[in-house]
């Protein structure tokens, strides 16, 4: 029996979408000025990029993982296209438009009757085109345009808004939760989920948080020379606890009853951990300058408006007592929060939220 045409259209958008995917980390491999602090991201990519692959080369044999795996990529690739879109854009955009495409193509060659998908397929792209043309007009007819049709859901998370933040990682999450479901078969024999087995996975979940904490912890506190101890918020500390612990139900979960909630406990779990250890501390102090960033405890609560820094003392300015280190002083302000610090060298000495 011969592959269908449907089949054979989906295989083709998802290797196009994990060519493009690992195209993008490899562009940025040769962009960035450094590799090792866009590691998290460049794995997540080439990761993804397998998916679709993956994805393709199921699909044929059992359609079930098949779309699981084309779904599941096609979600992340949305998250992290829109992540690296603005400095690698140019591969990003269309990766992200050929593996949504790509996954309803893998919908249709599951379904028994394909015009249920069609009919919801072209009420996707319909409601793509009248939100692209209120905002870009004749720009609607730009490659880049077109190929964020096929992501509209995603591309309302890059509108200036309190939430886009968040929406990226939930949208992460939910797409490593759906290729977690392919690890989610149901065996012949199962464990039965008791009152009591559950009260011993969520006692051993519960360590995990903790644990999760403490090295995030002394992680912080090592780090001497960025604002990272002094950013160990109570929300920032809640989000990590959360990590560990859904992270560590999940595969409890996962190992003894497969199943969606394991699936998208790892997910979440795991993604609230890759957000609080890979977020750059607001600042970090370098012998010759140093960066800023947005404290992820603003970003947490929704802090709006532009950010901006000031810094002074650069240029090798001394002062008294600092031990002959060039002091930088600078203030960071976003809405109606504003923080001060201070570098002595590659040295923070002094850092604090005024407002």
């Amino acid at each position: 029996m011969g592959t269908s045409p449907v089949l054979r259209l989906a295989r083709l958008l998802l290797v196009g979408a994990g060519a493009l995917t690992l195209g993008t980390a490899a562009y940025i491999v040769a962009q960035t000025s450094s590799v090792a602090g866009a590691a998290p991201w460049l794995l997540l990519l080439a990761a993804d990029g397998a998916a679709f692959v993956a994805a393709a080369v199921v699909l044929g044999r059992d359609a079930t993982r098949g779309v699981e795996l084309a779904v599941g990529a096609a979600l992340a690739m949305g998250a992290l296209g829109t992540v690296t879109g603005m400095g690698a854009g140019l591969l990003g955009f269309p990766a992200m438009a050929l593996g949504a495409l790509g996954a309803w193509a893998a919908l249709a060659a599951r379904a028994e009757d394909r015009r249920p998908v069609l009919y919801a397929f072209l009420v996707y792209v319909a409601i793509g085109v009248g939100l692209t043309v209120r905002t870009t007009g004749i720009a609607l007819l730009y490659p880049w345009t077109l190929a964020l049709i096929a992501v509209w859901p995603i591309r309302l998370l890059v509108l200036p808004t309190s939430a886009s933040f968040l929406g990226i990682y939930v949208v992460l999450a939910l797409g490593i939760g759906t290729l977690l479901l392919v690890l989610a078969r149901r065996r012949a024999f199962t464990a039965e989920l008791t009152v009591g087995l559950w009260l011993t996975l969520g006692a051993l979940s519960i360590l995990m948080g903790v644990a999760a904490l403490a090295f995030f912890n002394v992680y912080a506190i090592v780090r001497s020379n960025t604002s990272a101890r002094f950013e160990l918020d109570g929300l920032v500390l809640l989000v990590v606890f959360a990590g560990g612990l859904l992270t560590a139900l999940g595969v409890l979960v996962l190992r003894l009853r497969p199943g969606a909630f394991g699936a998208f406990a790892v997910g979440f779990g795991v993604v609230a951990l890759f957000l609080t250890f890979t977020h750059a501390p607001a600042v970090t102090c370098l012998p010759n300058g140093g960066s800023t960033s947005v404290p992820l405890a603003w970003e947490l609560r929704g802090v709006g408006a532009p950010a901006t820094w000031t810094s002074g003392g650069a240029g090798g300015t001394v002062a008294p007592g600092s031990g002959g280190q060039t002091v930088q002083t600078g203030e960071l302000r976003r809405g109606d929060r504003v923080a001060t610090y201070r570098c002595e060298g590659d040295l923070l000495v002094d850092y604090r939220e005024v407002r």
